[in-house]
């Protein structure tokens, strides 16, 4: 995939127009939602995992890892995350 990758985010219920985040480079691998819904967290075989506001669409923060990522997954309290490379290694992330 060529170009910068988005995540869409639509209220159905209301049928607002949808919120676009912006920012990754390569394809969304994974999304995940935490903080109540206030927070979107996304991952990228552009090596990132970005943390954005709901509803808004701010980017908060990112994480910068050595390798493309496939997959992720948090803790319930959001203070680990283990990311899953393309390079076959799981890496656990103190947040």
């Amino acid at each position: 995939m060529t170009g910068p990758c988005r995540v869409e985010r639509t209220a159905i219920s209301t049928g607002s127009p949808p919120t676009t985040l912006t920012g990754h480079s390569a394809t969304v691998t994974g999304l995940l939602f935490a903080g109540s819904e206030t927070q979107l967290y996304s991952c990228s075989l552009d090596q990132t995992v970005r943390c954005w506001a709901c509803p808004g669409g701010t980017l908060l923060g990112q994480l910068a890892t050595p390798a493309p990522i496939r997959a992720f997954a948090a803790n319930q309290e959001l203070t680990r995350l283990v990311t899953a490379h393309a390079d076959q290694l799981l890496r656990v992330w103190d947040v």
